[in-house]
């Protein structure tokens, strides 16, 4: 496995943490 691959799957999920972090907080605001 090559760092590329880690580092492109270690992004992937930091952004769809953010992301459900966000929409989670979009809820709660509407």
């Amino acid at each position: 496995m090559s760092l590329t691959v880690i580092v492109i799957a270690m992004v992937a999920l930091i952004a769809g943490i953010a992301l459900g972090m966000f929409i989670r907080n979009n809820g709660k605001s509407k």
